[in-house]
């Protein structure tokens, strides 16, 4: 199993919006961004309430190993401040073998609204 070194940060969001983003960086073992990553990769929970978060869209920004992931809060939840732990996971291919172990990564991000 390979271990990415993930990293996230978000900017207070101004205005009333239950969509927030988050900067996203995802490195594997050799110091090489992670491409092709898409929402199926990217999980998001809560720790600070029963709140609850999805991915609702994931871009590429332009650079290897770096995404913008919009992250969707539930219906009527309003404005404050939560702690996330996002989960990265992806398959390691190897051409011509059967797909190893799966790789995964893990930060924690502070979001306000």
């Amino acid at each position: 199993m390979a271990i990415y070194d993930v990293n996230a940060l978000s900017l207070d969001q101004s205005g009333s919006s239950s969509r927030f983003l988050l900067a996203v960086s995802v490195f594997d073992g050799n110091g090489s961004g992670v491409s092709n990553l898409d929402e199926s990769n990217f999980t998001v929970h809560t720790l600070t309430s029963a709140t609850q978060f999805s991915i609702a869209e994931v871009q590429s920004a332009g650079l290897p190993g770096f995404y913008r992931l919009f992250l969707q809060a539930e219906t009527g939840s309003y404005g404050g401040e939560w702690a996330l732990a996002l989960t990265v996971t992806g398959r390691h291919h190897v051409v011509g073998r059967i797909p190893g172990s799966l790789d995964s990564g893990h930060t924690m991000v502070k979001v306000r609204a």
